[in-house]
């Protein structure tokens, strides 16, 4: 399949008929896992409150229905529809935790469940800005990605510093290594095995974020003998940043691996064609072709 030049690897929007891209299907079936996640909660949290639990209850309805919607109708305002009610469960996920975190550290806490409704959402957000950019914009929302991530570890480095050098030198190390893979994303953001660094990269942080989480923070304890074993300790709490670093993290993935996969259907002469369209920026004519395209 020879790519066209100007809208590399990503189509500029979801086909109208037949049968709905991967992306789309993959979207509608995180909506309705999250969907199921946040029904399996309503009855705990209608027990702490009518309000709450009728709200969780109502997010579920929405949330499956998009799903079955979005199979049905893969189409681009649906697509953007999802996108944006993504956002405002995050914005909810957000005002959330600043309430808990400032009812203590214990009620900062999130259970597996919850966590797994977020990263659903965040997948899910992932994968519908992806089907509504194409490959340049796509690129530059993962610079941007990148970037935001860089920072938050930066900022949470001395927090962490406090707690233990090693925590530290970890969050600085993994804000340095953010913003170098930022400035060369430009660059080298054409070539599959550094999108898939990228990937791989993204995939670790969630998961240590995952189990710090869930399982507890590791630290090591001298034994008799002058011998160390790991332990895990207590669980950390989620807080906003936490919350947003991991969110951009997922989407990082999602966007990095459609890109990756994209480029790996090409042959070696149009996959040169690929990189070279994603590092120019399109011409009028073609502006002007994509944008009666839209319509």
């Amino acid at each position: 399949m020879e790519p066209n030049a100007g809208t590399l690897p990503f189509p500029d929007k979801p086909k109208m008929s037949g049968r709905s891209p991967a992306p789309m299907h993959a979207a509608a079936g995180l909506s309705i896992l999250a969907a199921l996640v946040h029904l399996w909660m309503t009855p705990t949290h209608l027990a702490a409150s009518v309000g709450y639990g009728a709200f969780f209850a109502a997010l579920a309805l929405a949330q499956g229905l998009y799903g079955v919607v979005l199979i049905r109708w893969p189409v681009r305002p649906v697509a953007l529809l999802g996108a944006w009610g993504a956002l405002a469960v995050f914005a909810f996920y957000a005002a959330e935790r600043v309430i808990r975190e400032s009812l203590g550290p214990h009620a900062a806490h999130a259970s597996g469940v919850e966590l797994l409704a977020m990263l659903c959402t965040a997948a899910q957000l992932g994968l519908l800005s992806a089907v509504l950019m194409d490959a340049k914009r796509t690129l530059y929302a993962a610079e941007a990605l990148t970037f935001g991530v860089a920072l938050i570890h930066l900022w949470a480095a001395q927090e962490h510093y406090a707690e233990w050098w090693g925590f530290g030198v970890f969050f600085i190390a993994v804000g340095i290594g953010g913003a170098i893979y930022c400035l060369l994303l430009p660059h080298l953001g054409g070539r599959t095995g550094f999108l898939l660094a990228g990937v791989s990269m993204n995939l670790s942080l969630v998961a240590a974020w995952l189990a710090t989480r869930t399982l507890g923070i590791p630290y090591v304890r001298t034994v008799g003998g002058g011998a160390y074993e790991l332990r895990l300790g207590a669980t950390e709490g989620v807080g906003l940043p936490d919350l947003a670093a991991t969110t951009m993290e997922v989407s990082l993935v999602v966007l990095l691996a459609m890109l990756a996969s994209n480029l790996r259907r090409f042959s070696p002469e149009a996959e040169k064609t690929a990189r070279a369209s994603i590092m120019r920026t399109p011409s009028i004519k073609e502006r002007r072709i994509c944008h009666r395209q839209d319509f």
